[in-house]
């Protein structure tokens, strides 16, 4: 066939191949709206302060991100130190990492960081001309802001004086730059001004950008604005250089679209945020509009703030929400080949590019093929026996001959007329069954050394292994047996096979875990092919790798040998593992992957892996043993799947739906962006406080359950971050809180603790360390003064039992004295008494009649009945069972009795109930009584009385013993008794013994009253 003749048929064939387009750079963008906690979804400014937070200005509300969560700051009409209104319209960092907010209607306000508060400035209380406040603008060498305002002019706060001094005219300012030390203002007709030592120069030149919205200063030393028409201007200095227009009109027009904002990334593109038409991009060095990315979401309409951060990430607010754009999240080129049957599902399956430059794609659904130098990707599709090929398996020989396995036999790919032809050299009777195996795949082919044969060991899934041998063409069916001596069969549903470097043949199945397969030394292929009935599996052996932590591991998706020796196998259901072929015992060490379904693996050199999992990349590092996930959260398309396909440049491509993903992983910049841990927010039992922890933090004993919340201001990544922290007197060793920003402890026991954490990023880059020192107030009865207290107490009790023991040793031995004193006193004088009376009886029995002696005897009886009543009075004090009052009024009541029988004195004696309960002390009772005796006695002996009434009661609290007689009387001032010891004198000492007051009324030819009051 002629050369022609081929090319005109390659025409005809491209004629029904589907053409697609190369694809632009897909970009992955972050979005976050109000049901992310955002305050308001119309983004007005966005400003990042030196903690690494980024703040975000609304139209309802002030918002703190961390890159976990939103925390949100209002309005309080209640509260003099909330945000001084919701409608944020712009924000500014001063160097002590003041926050200043610019607001619509209520001029501005500071935010103090570390105080947690707001304080606010406005026409009334710093002589604003309006509190609609457009532009802040911060100057580190006047200590100032420059204000723009709302129909109000342009500003100088000072921060010394809190006063603002208007700068211009009543005009409305739209942005302030400063700029190499000058300052640059934007306003309404007057384009944009140089202001130097307050000397004013118009840059107005043409009717061009008369009225500037925003002013950028990129790397290069230009100045750049947006107007209010659908230009981009270039300034040098104040003079204007050139107009580029955005929108295509191919003039500048005052009523077209306008540009709000502007930014600049590192590869010296102009980020434009427009009114109406989203974002757009201007190229600096080609000075024109370029569109480099498609956003996998769309950023339209208005844009009304730009930010790149100290990461180059670039933030963006818009109407519809907050954008980020983060270039470590896209570091993968995606390409969706399936364009215009997105509802199929077209799995790319492997991708190969030979030395001319030919970009080879196998799916599902056919082949996609292209030539370097082309933008475009070609279809073809093919059926074969009605039915559509499935392509799964692509190799390229040394001779530069194209294999593909399909799911009904092996085909040469003609690369010129992109047409499929199958191996047609197959042994003897298998011939047709290799061409007919359509309900499986021949998804997977090797190559194997063989003394100078060149050999390929493919596999049909679900059946037997092929030998191909490269040079002859020929294939030859290696059979199906099981092993003689583990009598198990050779695994038939081989997903890989990986033959290492030193051409160890290792199975990876689907049933069997791994199988090392050790072939006939030296056998010849030609044999096999001529001789149908030897099989060489049958003349080989195979050992089973199938164990791991005593259970059986069957489902082995992939295996790598590394140069240093090491093999990794991935798994689904078990993740990475590590494959050590000589241990039989226990071939399999688990690598704790945070991805358990794992599927192709690569390695780029001894310490970096590549896998494919359920999730997207994972990335490990078996030097530090740190995993990287790269998923749909970092640009990546759902649904990869397969194995990994490595040019001859390094670069790795894997497949998913409907395209591909391919990268090269020694380019892949790793997060080297240094977390800035900071304690956001802590709760004490469960309740939020309001007061910043600074260093340190102290808690009662009784609420001793706290929990903080940590940011990193780590914003890529972040789902990755790990949270570290200990506890000093608790924990004995740094524990992981993972991505969890949340650390608790409960019911910490009194003392003094460190709190000590820190957070890495996902590449183990560690932030500082924060310490806070927690103290936790023991109950008073656990602290030390406490005990000294106790002690003291205790002394104290012990010294006063002491003193009270002592002073009842005094009192009984008083009481002792008392009663030798009585019995001195009254029984001693009294038996003297009676030895006088008795001598006096016996001189009398002597000398003189008997009838004489009758008296003296008369005077014995009565002393001794008088000792004996004393003697018995006395016991009775002494004895404990008396104690009682009612005990006491029976022995005042019997003597009375006793007393007043004979004679003709009425009397009568009545105690109060209450008083039957009251408990006296001897040395009470015993006064009381004789006292009551005593006034008996007196009574009888002296008052000619005829009646007597004896009253116990209680007055006043008071206990009272009355005794009342209607008697002669007497006059105390004339009563003199120096022979009787129990006379009124020591009535009233027994009174006074008594802690009580003896009171005696008496009238002469009226009565006596005596009253005890004790």
């Amino acid at each position: 066939m002629s050369r022609f003749l081929i090319l005109f048929i390659s025409v005809l064939l491209f004629l029904h191949a589907g053409i697609l387009a190369a694809q632009e750079k897909s970009v992955y963008l972050k979005s976050y709206y109000a049901v992310d906690g955002l305050s308001d979804n119309n983004v007005t400014c966005i400003v990042q302060d030196k903690y690494g937070f980024i703040w975000v200005g609304t139209k309802d509300g002030l918002n703190r991100f961390d890159g976990k969560e939103f925390q949100v700051f209002r309005n309080d009409p209640n509260d003099t130190v909330s945000l001084s209104s919701n409608n944020i319209t712009c924000l500014e960092i001063s160097n002590d990492s003041i926050l200043w907010i610019g607001t619509a209607n209520a001029g501005f306000c500071s935010y103090d960081f570390k105080l947690g508060q707001f304080r606010r400035f406005s026409m009334e209380s710093c002589g604003l001309l309006s509190n609609y406040v457009n532009v802040i603008t911060y100057d580190q060498h006047k200590n100032g802001l420059w204000i723009g305002q709302n129909n109000g002019g342009m500003s100088f706060f000072d921060f010394k004086k809190k006063r603002a001094s208007l700068i211009i005219e009543n005009r409305t300012y739209y942005d302030i730059a400063l700029i190499n030390g000058e300052i640059y203002a934007a306003a309404i007709g007057r384009s944009i001004r140089s202001i130097q030592k307050l000397n004013f120069v118009d840059s107005t030149a043409s009717k061009l950008a008369i009225t500037v919205n925003t002013i950028f200063h990129s790397k290069d030393g230009n100045i750049w604005c947006g107007a209010w028409d659908n230009g981009l201007h270039l300034f040098d200095g104040v003079t204007r250089k050139a107009s580029y227009i955005f929108d295509n009109g191919g003039r500048l027009s005052h009523n077209g679209d306008e540009i709000l904002s502007i930014t600049e990334d590192e590869q010296q593109l102009l980020w434009l945020g427009t009114r109406m038409s989203g974002l757009r991009f201007f190229d600096i060095k080609t000075r024109a509009f370029v569109s480099p990315y498609r956003f996998t979401k769309k950023v339209g309409g208005r844009v009304n703030s730009l930010l790149k951060d100290k990461n180059h990430r670039i933030w963006m607010g818009s109407v519809d929400g907050l954008h980020l754009y983060d270039p470590l999240l896209n570091q993968f080129d995606v390409v969706q080949l399936n364009e215009d049957r997105s509802d199929v599902d077209c799995p790319v399956n492997g991708r190969l590019v030979t030395k001319s430059g030919l970009d080879l794609v196998i799916s599902s659904c056919g082949l996609f093929f292209k030539q370097r130098k082309d933008n475009l990707y070609s279809f073809k599709s093919f059926i074969e026996d009605s039915i559509e090929l499935q392509l799964v398996s692509i190799y390229k020989t040394s001779s530069e001959k194209i294999l593909i396995g399909t799911n009904k036999t092996v085909y040469f790919l003609d690369t010129l007329d992109f047409t499929l032809s199958p191996v047609t050299k197959v042994n003897g009777v298998y011939k047709n069954y290799f061409h007919s195996i359509y309900s499986s795949r021949f998804n997977t082919m090797s190559p194997l050394r063989n003394e100078d044969d060149s050999l390929i060991i493919m596999v049909a899934y679900g059946h037997e292994m092929f030998l191909f041998n490269r040079t002859t063409e020929q294939i030859v069916n290696m059979g199906f047996a099981k092993d003689s001596i583990s009598d198990i069969y050779i695994d038939n549903l081989i997903r890989k096979i990986v033959v290492d470097s030193r051409n160890r043949i290792f199975l990876c199945g689907a049933s069997r875990g791994i199988q090392q397969l050790f072939l006939k030394p030296k056998f010849l292929f030609e044999n096999y092919f001529y001789n149908d009935s030897i099989r060489l599996i049958k003349e080989s052996s195979w050992r089973t790798f199938a164990k791991l932590n005593g259970n059986t591991l069957n489902d082995i998706f992939d295996v790598i040998e590394l140069g240093n020796g090491n093999y990794y196998a991935t798994s689904q259901g078990n993740g990475l593992l590590h494959f050590r072929r000589e241990d039989m015992d226990r071939p399999f060490v688990s690598m704790n992957a945070p991805v358990k379904s794992t599927m192709g693996i690569c390695a780029v050199n001894d310490s970096s892996l590549w896998m494919i999992t359920s999730k997207g990349f994972l990335n490990y590092n078996t030097n530090s043993g740190r995993y990287i996930l790269y998923s749909e959260l970092h640009g990546l398309p759902s649904g990869m799947t397969g194995y990994f396909y490595k040019d001859q440049h390094g670069q790795l491509t894997a497949g998913y739906g409907n395209g591909f993903v391919s990268f090269y992983p020694e380019r892949i910049k790793v997060h080297a962006e240094k977390p800035t841990l900071y304690l956001t927010k802590y709760w004490i039992m469960d309740q939020l406080q309001t007061e910043n922890i600074n260093d340190k933090l102290v808690m009662k004993h009784d609420k001793n359950f706290v929990r903080f919340y940590l940011s990193s201001n780590c914003y890529s990544f972040n789902e990755q971050n790990e949270y570290r922290y200990l506890l000093e007197g608790i924990d004995q060793q740094w524990r992981s809180n993972g991505s969890n920003p949340l650390i608790t402890y409960t019911n910490l026991p009194p003392g003094e603790y460190t709190f000590r954490c820190m957070v890495l990023n996902s590449s183990g880059v560690a932030s500082d360390e924060l310490k806070i020192l927690i103290t936790i107030i023991p109950p008073f009865y656990t602290t030390l003064w406490f005990y000294l207290i106790l002690a003291l107490a205790l002394a104290s009790i012990l010294y006063s039992m002491y003193r009270y023991r002592l002073q009842q040793i005094l009192k009984l031995q008083n009481i002792r004295n008392h009663i030798a004193r009585d019995l001195h006193d009254d029984i001693g004088s009294t038996l003297g008494s009676i030895h006088i009376y008795s001598q006096v009886a016996k001189v009398k029995l002597n000398g003189e009649s008997s009838e004489s002696i009758g008296p003296i005897l008369k005077k014995i009886e009565e002393n001794a009945k008088e000792i004996i009543d004393k003697t018995s009075d006395t016991v009775w004090f002494v004895k404990s069972t008396n104690d009682s009052f009612h005990e006491l009024f029976i022995r005042m009541e019997s003597h009375i009795v006793g007393l007043l029988q004979h004679s003709a004195i009425r009397f009568s004696i009545t105690a109060d109930p209450s008083l039957n309960t009251l408990k006296l002390d001897m040395t009470s009772k015993r006064n009381l009584f004789l006292i009551y005796k005593e006034a008996l006695h007196n009574m009888v002996k002296y008052s000619n009385a005829t009646d007597v009434e004896i009253k116990l009661e209680v007055r006043n609290s008071k206990y009272r013993l009355v005794i009342r007689d209607n008697g002669v009387g007497f006059d105390r001032s004339k009563y003199i008794n120096p022979l009787n010891g129990n006379g009124l004198v020591n009535m009233e000492n027994r009174a006074s013994e008594m802690k009580g007051i003896l009171h005696i009324e008496s009238n002469q030819g009226i009565g006596t009253v005596i009253i005890v009051e004790f």
